[in-house]
């Protein structure tokens, strides 16, 4: 069984701003407009931001929080999987290869719980779940990815006036180097790829070999000619560790 985990401090983030202001230290988690909030679920109830629209100053990536789940065919914000390995849906809005999972924080004893370095707030009823890597399926690497458009953006980033930054908390289980890392490719018009950014990778020794969670951001300037922008998650099993 491998172990490998990210999960938010926005969770995973992407947000691009105008060079020269000051970047936003803190921004609402983004959803489908089809993710309902689970009412029935008295304690995972994360609150729907408020609508947004726009580019600038709010995290592009869709669900990158992973508490919209899907139950019965019908996306909602809820509860994940409460077994790590039950995998019963692929996290909506992400094109996963391989198998990624929603967790609940603190369902099992190797996953990280609310004592157990992470994101503010972690393991409450509003910051419910993390992304998952596994179960072991012979498979060293598993993915999700999606793609935003940053069209609307275009003048100024052609005048070199936006800057982005990518981050997320990542880690792993005790002493294992199993890992994950968020990568954005910057596209330009007929899909050639301008430059690639990618967080860190969380290792067992700068966890101290202790479950959990630790803070990772990468922050550049969006390259000239970006229309698109696609952002993967990287989940890999190091040495088959089990």
């Amino acid at each position: 069984m491998w172990r490998v985990w990210l999960v938010r401090i926005l969770c995973a983030a992407l947000v691009v701003w105008p060079a020269g202001l000051v970047q936003p230290a803190r921004l609402p988690a983004t959803h489908a407009a089809s993710a309902l909030r689970d009412t029935a679920n008295s304690t995972c109830t994360p609150t729907p931001p408020a609508a947004t629209s726009g580019v600038y100053g709010r995290n592009l990536i869709v669900n990158g929080d992973a508490e919209s789940v899907t139950v019965n065919g019908r996306i909602q914000l809820g509860p994940g999987a409460t077994v790590a390995d039950n995998v019963t849906a692929p996290p909506p809005d992400w094109t996963v290869s391989g198998t990624i999972n929603e967790v609940l924080y603190g369902t099992e004893d190797d996953v990280p719980g609310p004592s157990d370095p992470g994101p503010p707030g972690h393991g409450t009823n509003a910051n419910c779940n993390f992304f998952w890597g596994g179960p072991d399926d012979g498979n060293d690497v598993h993915t999700a990815q999606q793609t935003i458009d940053v069209s609307a953006a275009a003048a100024d980033i052609d005048t070199s006036k936006v800057a982005f930054s990518l981050s997320g908390h990542f880690g792993g289980y005790e002493g294992q180097d199993d890992n994950s890392v968020l990568q954005a490719t910057f596209l330009g018009t007929g899909s050639a790829a301008l430059r690639t950014a990618v967080t860190a990778a969380v290792m067992s020794a700068e966890r101290h070999s202790q479950t959990g969670l630790l803070p990772e951001s990468v922050t550049n300037q969006v390259p000239v000619g970006t229309r698109r922008i696609v952002v993967k998650l990287i989940m890999t099993r190091n040495g088959r560790q089990r």
